[in-house]
């Protein structure tokens, strides 16, 4: 997996306690805080330290304090650093048309006080949106923008991050080129700067260039030089992720055993560090070696942990969003209850004026926090449908195969068994790389169906034919629809036509 260099927040190296140290001792500072241009700028902290460990919500309700007080105060540079923030928080909910927006508001505060940094920033942010979105030309033009930017306030590390990004874009673009100009520019910085933790994710995007060119001796030379920096710096995630990749590449040279080795080895690294996104790709690296050495009892058990922990991520994610909403209410209920008891002293005669006060604001909140919850559910459970429709045919569809092909091995049919068990091991490695996304291009859907179909026909003795016609008006390349979209209805008719001849 390609590690984006995409920096729209200074990045941290605190881990998970130290982080919740500063988090603490930034309310200590809020707390004494006067109405100032230092509580805009603690606010504005500990917006981005919520965002670093995805505490959206949180992060939402300092950065709209902060914005408002900002405003109060005429505070320019807090104001664009507040949209700045806003941009973020919806850039990683996956919301980018409102992202967009904050950044060019804060891009717009930061040219009329004409403040680079701050400009280069917002360029930088606004590239990330379109990379996101795919339209690559005008994440590139921003990102040279922000790049030409850095260069004129001599911003080292930032322009480095500047050549990452920009080689993000061509290795997407499958200019592998220009990808690997630029990874080479950003690694000559970090490497003269001396920040290590950049130059192994360097040296990993250079390995996964060559990896995909098939030059697998240069990708391990770079993984093994990105797993060495790892190391030094005791970054274990790092590790994982490298122990990974290593895999995949002795995997590609057709090394089970070398292969495998590394898979275990990120393996354990993943569940040390209780990382469940790297013990997912760990199981599908073993899944699809298992299918490569034709171990489908192996594959099959190893894709079933897979399916486990993936949707077990899931879950957590929504469960998260829950606490996070309990957390904000007691929060805010707190320090209500703090306001209230001071205005009693000031104030007793309006003592039953207040209370009533607070009483319709907890209503209101209530009512807001309870939409929001309704609303919140609701997605996650359009969001849970459509991942189960995706996955309904993986069940059926791996065991008719397996059966398929143990049918070919019995009557001796080897040439059949070979054939079809290469489809289906491509088709499998589809529909793993598909369910990452939630949208994925016409053309990529239309291979996975073709390979499906194909595999289909094979099952039935080429009992029937397909033709996929896509309407000429349509840009296959460029234009996205969520994965698995058409297939079970495709299934559901192939089933249903075939029924009374194969069962499986």
């Amino acid at each position: 997996m390609l590690i984006l260099l995409l920096f729209n927040l200074q990045s941290s190296s605190f881990n998970s306690f130290a982080q919740n140290t500063k988090i603490d001792s930034l309310m200590v500072l809020l707390k004494n805080d006067i109405e100032d241009t230092n509580k805009i700028t603690h606010l504005n902290i500990l917006c981005r330290e919520h965002i670093n460990i995805s505490n959206y919500d949180t992060a939402f309700h300092y950065v709209n304090a902060t914005l408002q007080l900002a405003k109060q105060l005429n505070f320019s540079k807090g104001i664009a650093t507040a949209y700045n923030n806003i941009g973020t928080i919806n850039n990683y909910q996956g919301n980018y048309d409102t992202a967009l927006e904050n950044y060019f508001k804060a891009l717009k505060i930061y040219e009329a006080v004409n403040d680079k940094y701050g400009m280069a920033l917002s360029y930088n942010n606004i590239g990330i949106i379109y990379d996101e979105q795919g339209n690559y030309d005008k994440a590139l033009e921003n990102y040279f923008t922000a790049l030409k930017i850095k260069k004129e306030i001599g911003d080292k590390k930032s322009i480095a991050t500047s050549y990452a990004n920009i080689g993000v874009v061509f290795d997407e673009q499958g200019k592998t080129d220009n990808a690997m100009e630029n990874y080479l520019n950003a690694f000559k910085i970090y490497e003269a700067i001396g920040d290590k933790y950049c130059m192994a994710l360097s040296y990993n995007n250079i390995g996964i260039i060559y990896n995909n060119q098939g030059r697998y001796e240069l990708a391990l030379k770079n993984y093994f030089k990105s797993l060495k920096i790892e190391e030094e710096i005791g970054d274990k995630q790092g590790i994982a992720s490298s122990y990974n990749n290593i895999g995949i590449v002795y995997k590609n040279l057709k090394q089970s055993v070398l292969a495998m080795e590394y898979y275990n080895k990120a393996l354990d690294v993943s569940k040390e560090i209780g990382s469940k996104e790297d013990i997912k790709e760990s199981y599908q690296n073993f899944f699809e070696i298992y299918v490569q050495i034709s171990d489908y009892k192996n594959a099959y058990e190893y894709y079933r942990l897979y399916s486990q922990i993936k949707d077990s991520i899931f879950d957590e994610e929504g469960n998260k969003h829950i606490t996070e909403m309990q957390t904000k209410y007691e929060t805010e209920k707190k320090d209500k209850t703090i306001q209230i008891q001071q205005l009693l002293i000031q104030k007793k005669e309006y003592q039953l004026y207040r209370l009533l006060a607070f009483a319709v604001l907890i209503v209101i909140i209530t009512i807001l926090l309870m939409q929001q919850y309704r609303s919140r559910t609701k997605q996650r459970t359009t969001e849970l449908q459509q991942k189960l429709l995706r996955a309904q045919m993986n069940p059926h569809f791996l065991f008719n195969s397996l059966f398929s092909i143990q049918s070919f091995m019995l009557e001796n049919n080897s040439e059949d068994a070979a054939v079809y068990l290469a489809k289906f091991a491509e088709l499998m490695r589809q529909i793993l790389d598909n369910s990452r996304e939630e949208y994925i291009p016409i053309q990529k859907e239309i291979k996975t169906l073709e390979n499906y179909l194909d595999l289909q026909k094979l099952r039935y003795e080429d009992k029937f034919d397909y033709k996929i016609i896509l309407d000429e008006q349509i840009d296959a390349e460029f234009t996205a629809i969520p994965p698995m979209l058409a297939q079970p209805f495709i299934e559901n008719v192939i089933e249903h036509a075939f029924s009374k001849e194969i069962t499986a």
